[in-house]
């Protein structure tokens, strides 16, 4: 496999995804000794680089090798890039927190709750000891329906969050603020679920089990343990389809939840709250390609409740799992946000319009909207977060990705997917 100025071989590759496997999971004693390992035989230390940058994980690969003492196995450019990744994403974490629990603090003053999602819960729950382990590109938060307006006068009063239009026509289940930080929240009013199933549903779980808590002396709610592992669990397979950098976010965020030997999940209620919801498949993707990637026990024996609790599931999944596999170990990022719209919509007008405005992005990459902002901020793309190593690469003819097609055209039809109820947005979410 030939690239510009030098040969990419199969080993190297093999050895990065070892490594990172190993970086994923919380570090205990035993796995300790296997990250030395597999550290020791990495004789190209730019491939598990870019991949680690590529799928948002560098500064965890950073501070995984600091904790094991390993530091010094990697040349010093290497290392100097991930450290600045890792100090980078340390101070965006803390502005982005202190910002929203500010503000989170003057809502709650009013009655009014707002629930951390996503990344953001993980790093408040202290789900990863270090906050600059986990990176996330905006803030979201669910607030109740009811409350847009006292929401809307916090923002206003505030003097310095700018209210974005909505990402598509009708999108009316959230609200996006900037400010000019570029501190983007993102706040929910309504969940987005899949299959019909109402929106209710998920919000009263959500908010039935969230907990309260006080960070670094704010007010705030975070979903409960299990609701953090069902939201790890589809945020890279349901909400971004099956997107290549998210799933490895998701594979750690997996290993650090089912990792608490002091705090251990109930696997049961998850799964009957994954079946009732219709995501139990997604989530089954998602912690059986977790389990293989990181080889967490605990994710093990989620993996065995979701196959016991579903005893046909393994045979609709494992072929889907068996080809992500092969695609999430590629050189290269790759998004299904596009493939999944038109393998889920139902309608030939949809193939159509989907196939052209791919095509025409791809034609011309540069023709992304672009949103003017008042003098103060100026303008600003709509992807926010400085993400240099990303690159997404499709190749049409290339075997892999086709059977991927297939096998994922064969997922949605055995489990009669139809994707998700909510308004979808153009371009997708990044968090």
């Amino acid at each position: 496999m030939e690239r510009t100025g030098k040969v990419m071989t199969a080993s190297s590759t093999a050895q990065a995804f070892d490594l990172i496997g190993f970086c994923l999971a919380p570090l205990t004693e035993d796995r300790r000794g296997w990250l030395e390992t597999a550290a020791k035989k990495v004789s190209d230390w730019e491939e598990p680089v870019r991949l680690a940058c590529n799928c948002y994980i560098g500064q965890l690969v950073f501070a995984r090798l600091r904790s094991a003492g390993l530091l010094d196995l990697v040349p010093p450019e290497v290392r100097d890039r991930l450290q600045v990744l890792y100090l980078q994403t340390a101070a965006l974490n803390a502005l982005r927190l202190r910002q929203m629990l500010e503000l989170s603090s003057r809502l709650s003053a009013r009655g009014v709750r707002t629930l951390y999602l996503k990344g953001t819960s993980l790093i408040i729950a202290g789900d990863y000891p270090d906050p600059a382990q986990r990176m996330f590109a905006d803030v979201d938060v669910l607030v109740a329906e009811a409350h847009r307006a006292a929401v809307r006068q916090v923002f206003a009063e505030s003097g310095e969050w700018h209210e974005l239009p909505p990402y598509s026509a009708g999108d009316t289940y959230q609200t996006v603020w900037l400010n000019r930080w570029r501190t983007l929240i993102e706040v929910h009013w309504r969940m987005g679920t899949v299959n019909e199933v109402p929106n209710r549903v998920a919000e009263e779980r959500l908010w039935s089990r969230a907990v309260e808590v006080n960070y670094r002396g704010h007010r705030a709610w975070i979903p409960s343990p299990e609701d953090r592992f069902i939201q790890a669990a589809v945020h890279g397979t349901a909400w971004h389809p099956f997107n290549s950098s998210f799933l490895y976010m998701a594979f750690a965020d997996l290993a650090h939840l089912a990792g608490k030997p002091e705090q251990p999940l109930d696997w049961a209620w998850i799964g009957r709250a994954l079946e009732r919801e219709r995501i139990l498949e997604h989530a089954a993707v998602a912690t059986e390609l977790g389990w293989e990637f990181t080889r967490f026990p605990s994710l093990a024996e989620g993996l065995r409740v979701f196959r016991t609790q579903a005893p046909g599931m393994q045979k609709i999944t494992e072929p889907l799992i068996w080809s992500l596999s092969r695609m999430v170990r590629k050189p290269w990022a790759f998004s299904s946000w596009s493939l999944n719209r038109f393998l889920t919509d139902q309608r030939p007008c949809g193939w159509a319009r989907i196939l052209g405005r791919t095509v025409y992005y791809k034609l011309f990459p540069g023709a992304r909207k672009v949103i003017t902002f008042p003098e103060e901020i100026v303008e600003i793309r709509t992807v926010l977060i400085i993400k240099p190593y990303r690159r997404y690469r499709r190749l049409l003819l290339e075997w892999d990705f086709l059977w991927y097609v297939v096998q994922l055209s064969r997922f949605y039809r055995r489990i009669r997917y139809a994707g998700m109820n909510r308004t979808e947005r153009e371009d997708g979410n990044q968090d």
